[in-house]
């Protein structure tokens, strides 16, 4: 059985009708090197013998496909941390779009997954009746559990005797996330409540958190027979997530990256998507130029450019025998940088 492609055309006038302006050139275009160039695009252009000059964003649409179809064939199937959300359930609705942007892949499926290393439950998995035993099970199994603030609170009374934890109506503001860096802007999360020693924080957040009096659960785990619940904090605007410091979103990728093989390190609207033939694209949504680390979770050789075929070097990192924090023996390390609005097809 072949792989199928569907391309969805939500509004086909927004192509056909919507005129090219020089409005439209945004001022990161002139960095040069970007993935999709302006001028190119508006460019006149020579077919069946007569000169065209593109007026429409129909010619955007078709300058884009063309490109990525240079990669698309190298590509594997896609995977990512799997998301659990039930038929005709709510709750944190399009909570998955914002933990993509922030690098974390999304791999929502209807019905429960069994075999996963790892499982993202947000607020909407709450619909489903037999949920905390699932969650039972698969930490009996050795397998993590992440839920969101949201779900926390959803299910607080049924999750009592997988572990005491409380999230209710109290609010914090944060914005310094001590050794994990310090957000541009203050914005207000949920309160975690928890039993010391019984759970532990892996980042907190405060206001301020270094030289300051309170801090607050940003993520938290807690053991469960085999496993490991992880609860992630979510700010009240989910928008704010971008607004995590590069140093707390590396951590929460390197812990949620065990099915996916490889994760990112370096600032939010950075998107990864990995697939299973040891490929992946890193594209960058940002209106400027980032520089970013790839973290492969085996030992490899080399990282190569799909399209160039240019190979980078690992890089020379030390160890650390802190699961959370720093880099494994097993892990392999790459930097690289992507202009403004751009992307790159690895592979390893």
């Amino acid at each position: 059985m072949s792989d199928v492609t569907i391309l969805i055309l939500w509004n086909y006038m927004q192509l056909a009708e919507v005129k090219i302006t020089p409005a439209r050139r945004a001022p990161w275009q002139q960095d040069g090197g970007n993935s999709f160039r302006y001028d190119d695009m508006v460019a006149p252009f020579t077919k069946n013998g007569k000169t065209i000059t593109p007026t429409t964003m129909a010619r955007f649409a078709d300058q884009t496909l063309r490109q990525t179809d240079k990669l698309v064939g190298m590509l594997g199937r896609p995977v990512g941390l799997v998301s659990y959300k039930p038929y005709h359930s709510s709750g944190e609705d399009f909570l998955q779009n914002y933990l993509g942007m922030i690098g974390l892949p999304m791999d929502m499926h209807p019905q429960w997954r069994e075999g996963q290393q790892q499982i993202l439950l947000t607020e909407q998995a709450a619909k489903d009746p037999q949920l905390v035993e699932r969650i039972k099970k698969q930490l009996k199994g050795g397998g993590d559990v992440i839920i969101t603030t949201g779900l926390l609170k959803a299910i607080n009374k049924q999750l009592a005797d997988v572990t005491e934890l409380y999230c209710g109506d109290l609010k914090a503001i944060v914005s310094d996330f001590g050794f994990a860096g310090k957000a541009e802007r203050e914005f207000i999360i949920p309160q975690v409540k928890y039993y010391t020693n019984d759970a532990w924080e892996v980042i907190s957040a405060g206001r301020p958190l270094t030289g300051g009096v309170s801090g607050y659960p940003i993520l938290l785990r807690n053991t469960y027979s085999k496993g490991t619940l992880f609860v992630l904090t979510i700010p009240d605007d989910f928008g704010n997530l971008y607004d995590f410091p590069a140093g707390a979103l590396n951590v929460v990728r390197r812990i949620m990256s065990k099915d996916v093989g490889a994760y990112i390190e370096g600032p939010s609207k950075v998107a990864l998507f990995p697939y299973d033939n040891k490929t992946l694209v890193v594209e960058n949504f940002n209106d400027k130029a980032v520089s970013l680390r790839v973290v492969i979770n085996n030992k490899v050789s080399v990282l190569r450019n799909l399209l160039s075929g240019e190979q980078l070097k690992p890089v020379e990192v030390k160890t650390s025998r802190n699961r959370f924090y720093g880099y494994g023996d097993g892990q392999t390390v790459f930097e690289l940088s992507l202009p403004a609005h751009s992307y790159v097809g690895l592979g390893y």
